[in-house]
């Protein structure tokens, strides 16, 4: 399994790098962020308390999407303060590109035509909601970047290292998904398993808890199978 502790940690430090490379009416927040004396969980939430070393108090979601100063709740990640539930929802939409995420650099297998595309974050041994999902999309429709995630058990961890290290195609990774047969790859760990890395950190700072999560180019975030999941794909086609 990859160290969790490690992947939190490079999270955390990564947030607060892109935190610090917003400019106009966030400078103040950026260069407060410079001069962090400690850092506290709040226990049974994703929030973090963080004192200042000028003895300011600020709270921060672990992925560094929201910060609560001074009694205004700003969005980190689009740069504006939420002050109605229409901030709140527009908040909730992600985009790679603003976070910096090249999901090329992810454990990324891309298929598929069409001018529009998803990203699809998916376990290899997830044989049941991932195998259901992938069935369903046309890839001669829209564009797919498969994003191997593994989350699920040991098991997903030795599977998409061996994966990754055998240098299949988009092709046969959808296969192997689609048809259940992780069970038929041997075990490979000769590779770096920086992508599948970069992955786990990249679900961590997005929100993805569990496999399949669809992202959309309009940003939004789906989990699961279900209809509305493909309901929103075939609208895409």
């Amino acid at each position: 399994m990859f160290n969790i502790r490690h992947i939190l940690l490079v999270t955390f430090v990564y947030c607060l790098s892109m935190t610090s490379a917003y400019s106009l009416d966030f400078n103040d927040v950026k260069k407060s962020l410079k001069n962090i004396k400690g850092t506290a969980v709040l226990p049974g939430t994703d929030m973090m308390v963080i004192t200042l070393k000028t003895g300011e108090t600020l709270m921060m979601s672990k992925n560094g999407h929201y910060l609560v100063r001074n009694g205004e709740i700003l969005d980190m990640w689009n740069k504006m303060v939420i002050k109605s539930f229409a901030d709140v929802d527009k908040s909730t939409l992600i985009d790679l590109k603003k976070l910096r995420i090249n999901i090329k650099e992810l454990s990324t297998y891309t298929m598929g035509k069409g001018k529009s595309e998803v990203t699809i974050f998916v376990d290899p041994v997830d044989c049941r909601y991932g195998t259901k999902l992938l069935s369903q999309i046309p890839i001669n429709k829209i564009k797919v970047n498969l994003v191997l995630l593994p989350i699920i058990n040991k098991k997903s961890s030795m599977i998409s290292r061996a994966i990754v290290c055998a240098k299949y195609t988009p092709a046969e990774v959808f296969s192997i998904i689609r048809e259940c047969k992780w069970k038929s790859i041997p075990e490979k760990t000769d590779c770096s398993s920086l992508p599948l890395q970069k992955a786990l950190v990249t679900a961590k700072i997005i929100g993805v808890k569990s496999v399949p999560n669809t992202l959309f180019s309009d940003g939004r975030l789906l989990k699961g199978s279900g209809k509305n999941v493909m309901q929103k794909i075939r609208s895409f086609y």
